[in-house]
Parts: structure tokens; sequence; C-alpha cells
């Protein structure tokens, strides 16, 4: 691992990851959907997607291939993707695994052989509603919804409709070791921040600290074993009047990186790329409290200011075409307390909601 240097990151949005390799002294480039400003200001080469259309599997092994790169980290959106990393190393988990850890019915019968409480998921014409229907592959939150009726799109599953406050926890796993490094609280579906959906993931605040905080933390490390994932994963929770019970597992870096690392001080991509060989990162506890918040469009827009300013991330340039319901930047606040480290982003995010406001097109879109 010491001789890896320069890295490709793929995903939706790499700007995390990128960032956090970046502070940890890798030479980067990027593929994703944003091209984000403050991803173009820390890395060192960004290809853009087209973001209505997937790119194919033969074009994104050309961008690969033609990478002159060490390593290649696999983000959320692309973590399944079956890619020819041309002699490159993968700095993350077999694609191969990640998809089976995704198939959410795959993923219920391995909790129950640890004997861990997950939804229940129904067959068609034995469901108890209402219910919650989402798709039976990827960690697809903003296409989950609830159903009071009816029977299951073809690739979805539904599943029991449980009560209870959402989290997740921080995972670093070598192949034959796992440690926690925080318990985070999940925004899930925020209305203020603009979004339509119940489920969609907004942003979290770290560290959570939840009476069910170590109870968690000894479930996520046993399924992170038992997967045999390595380096950096997350397990997602409802916490409900029972207690925890596990929704997802994600393979590969998660979006509460930017609050684990603020939280913390522990550079994440580094922590990875030492776990993956075989060192953990141990005894790291919280030095104050962070929240990360999402902000989305509520209609077609396009940013006519710049939010180039200290706490908001994931920049969009000047000019950017936003459509409704897609995010428009990221809110980042720290603290003391829980309180004034949601007051900080909420500060944030609200900046980013009166300098970007939505202006509608003649035909409602852009």
């Amino acid at each position: 691992m010491n001789d890896i240097r320069r890295i490709l990151i793929i995903g939706n949005n790499t700007r995390h990851i990128a960032c956090s390799a970046k502070r940890a002294g890798y030479t980067v480039y990027v593929i994703d959907h944003f091209g984000d400003v403050d991803v173009r200001r820390c890395v060192d080469g960004v290809i853009v997607l087209d973001s209505h259309c997937d790119i194919s599997d033969s074009k994104l092994n050309e961008h690969i291939k033609a990478s002159d790169v060490d390593a290649v980290v696999l983000g959320a959106g692309f973590e399944t993707r079956r890619v020819n990393l041309s002699e490159k190393i993968l700095l993350g988990n077999d694609p191969v695994v990640a998809n089976r850890v995704s198939d959410k019915e795959w993923l219920a019968k391995e909790l129950n052989k640890l004997g861990i409480p997950h939804p229940r998921i129904y067959a068609n014409g034995n469901i108890e509603y209402p219910a919650i229907i989402k798709p039976k592959q990827g960690m697809g939150g903003r296409l989950c919804r609830i159903i009071h009726e009816g029977d299951v799109p073809p690739d979805y599953i539904a599943q029991e409709c449980l009560v209870g406050n959402f989290a997740s926890v921080s995972v670093l796993s070598t192949e034959d070791d796992a440690i926690s490094l925080a318990v985070n609280e999940q925004l899930i579906g925020v209305p203020w921040l603009g979004t339509a959906f119940p489920f969609r993931y907004c942003g979290n605040i770290t560290p959570f600290n939840d009476e069910h905080g170590d109870e968690m933390r000894q479930i996520a490390e046993g399924i992170i074993l038992h997967l045999r994932l390595i380096g950096s994963n997350g397990v997602d929770f409802i916490i409900t009047k029972d207690g925890p019970v596990v929704l997802e597992v994600n393979p590969r870096f998660q979006g509460s990186l930017d609050t684990v690392e603020l939280a913390t001080g522990v550079n994440l991509f580094d922590a990875h790329v030492q776990a993956i060989s075989g060192v953990l990162k141990r005894n790291v506890k919280a030095q104050c409290f962070a929240t990360k918040m999402v902000v989305f469009a509520t209609d077609d827009m396009i940013v006519r200011t710049s939010l180039d300013i200290d706490g908001i991330a994931d920049i969009p340039h000047i000019g950017s075409k936003i459509c409704a319901r897609a995010p428009i930047a990221t809110a980042l606040g720290t603290g003391i307390d829980r309180k004034s480290a949601l007051h900080a982003a909420m500060k944030k995010a609200l900046m980013i909601r009166t300098q970007a406001p939505s202006i509608p097109s003649r035909h409602g879109q852009v």
C-alpha cells in the first residue's frame, strides 16, 4: 500500500471521498456526475458524466484504462459495477461482494443466520399494510415509499413498516477484525431541507449519544466481519421501541464521512487504506459534534449567485441547472454539543436556500 500515491475515485458524488484523499496526501482524480466547485479545487483532474444517463461498462473501463493511477475507489452508485481495473489496485470491496450485500433479500437471510433483527420481507399476496416498498437491489432511500394497498412493483420488495429514529454506524474493517469509529444520527426525509421523499438521506449528526449506541456498535462490527468486508463500511439502523433493527449495509464510503472526520479529527480515507492493509485505527473519540445537511431544490432552478462560502460543500457552479428534487449543496456545522452543531449547519442550509432561490422555467423544466 505504500506504493499507492495516485487515486481514481468513481461515484455519483465524489467530493467527500476525494477531498479526504487529497488531505491524506494523495494525487486524486475523479469521475462523477457533478464536478462541483470544491471537488475541482481539491483534485488533480475531473471527468464529469452525463447526469441524465448511466455510463456504459465499456466506456467506464476505457476511462479506467486510460487513467495514470495506482488504485481505484468505487463510491456510491458504482460500488457494484464490475469494472476492469487494468492491473490497478481496487481500494475497497470486490463489486461482486458489494452486489451481494446490497441485495436486501440475500442480506436478510444472512442477518437471520446471525439472529440480528431486521424488517420482515413480505411475499406478494401476504403483505401486512402499511408496508414500505423499496428497490430489491441497491441503497435507494429516495425510491422507498409507504403503501396501504396493492402489489409490489417488479424489482422491489415490501417490508414491514417500522417506526423509530434512524442511525448508522461507521466501521473500519480488515478481513479479520472490525472496529466502530462512530455512531451517527441520520437525518431522513426532512421536509425543511426540500426533499419530497420521506426516506431520502438528508445528512447526519455525529456523534449520536443514544442508549443503544454500544449495542449498535457491536452488531455492526459483527455484521461487517461476517460479510468479510474491508475498509470503510456502514450499517444503517432504525431504533424502535424494542431496540435497534438493521436496515441496510453500505459496502463503501458513506455520506457520514464528513461528520465523522469533523467530529473525530480522523482522516477517513487514510484510515480506509490502512484498514485494507490490515491496520485499524483505534481509540477514536469524538472531540466535538458535527452536522451535515443536504439541501434540495423544491423547483427546477438555475444557480445565480456563488455558494462558495465556508461551511458549504458540494458547491454548484454559477449557471448550473438543477432539477426539482435534486441536491443543491451541503451545509456543514460543528459545535460543542448537538444543539450548537445543528444550529451552525441550519444557518448554512438557510444561506443555500436564500442565495439559490428556485427559478421555474417557462415549461416547468430547466
